[in-house]
């Protein structure tokens, strides 16, 4: 049996003709999208490369600028170098006038000095100090000391100077070598019931100067290195504070820094 299409003809063709203007106008949509896309992105990138030279134009100034101010920056950065090493300088250095005032002060009445020497330091020697005794005991701490000897009336009188010279400013550490009566010291006079001691008066350490950062290293170290040094403190002599029974001997040296 013959199969028989039952569709006019009419409608069967028009159906094919109205796909193709459909598909015509979908590429046309997407060509046009497309298109636009591009012409966005390209947009884009030209406001981009636009503010990366603006970007670029301002970073050049700015670098130009920095430039011209360096001699400046770095002249106020060793500056500030400068202060800070005059500074520490200035804080590690050894109150010798306080600590002789304070020594004047507390000393009793009592008590009369031989030998007086003071040191910032340990390995310091100064000629004909005197220190007997207390000389070993000296290099037992590096920090400033005054190591004395003298006599006064009984041990007693060496406790109450002991206890009198912790009172001064600073003072860490008083250490006693000796107390006796048969030493046959200078400042006995032949009195052999007078005790004759030998004590270290041990002070705060002093703080250490450190080199300062600078930008310009080369510059600012030499300050550092000249406040470091190896050279020992200079030593001067001053008399030794006298009183009591006895009268005061010559000082043999005192040391300063």
């Amino acid at each position: 049996m013959r199969a028989v299409n039952l569709i006019p003809a009419d409608v069967a063709g028009g159906a094919r003709a109205t796909t193709g203007p459909l598909l015509l106008l979908g590429g046309l949509a997407a060509l046009l999208a497309v298109v636009t896309l591009h012409v966005l992105t390209g947009n884009t990138i030209k406001d981009r490369r636009s503010e990366l030279a603006s970007v670029n134009t301002q970073l050049a100034a700015a670098q130009a600028q920095a430039e011209a101010t360096k001699p400046y920056r770095d002249f106020a950065t060793l500056a500030r170098a400068r202060v800070e090493t005059v500074r520490q300088l200035g804080s590690a250095r050894f109150d010798w006038h306080r600590a002789f005032a304070d020594l004047a002060t507390v000393i009793p009445d009592d008590v009369w000095l031989s030998s007086l020497t003071g040191t910032v330091t340990t390995g310091v020697n100064v000629s004909g100090s005197g220190a007997g005794a207390a000389s070993s005991l000296r290099a037992a701490i590096p920090n400033p000391a005054i190591t004395m000897s003298g006599c006064t009336v009984d041990h007693a009188g060496v406790v109450r100077l002991i206890s009198h010279l912790r009172l001064m400013h600073g003072v860490q550490r008083v250490s006693l070598a000796d107390s006796t009566k048969d030493g046959g010291g200078d400042c006995q006079h032949g009195h052999t019931n007078l005790p004759q001691f030998d004590l270290v008066v041990f002070f705060a350490p002093i703080p250490a100067v450190q080199a300062p950062a600078s930008a310009q290293a080369g510059t600012a170290a030499p300050v550092a290195a000249a406040s470091t040094g190896t050279t020992p403190p200079p030593t001067t002599t001053a008399p030794a504070p006298a009183g009591g029974a006895a009268p005061a001997q010559p000082q043999q040296g005192v040391g300063g820094g």
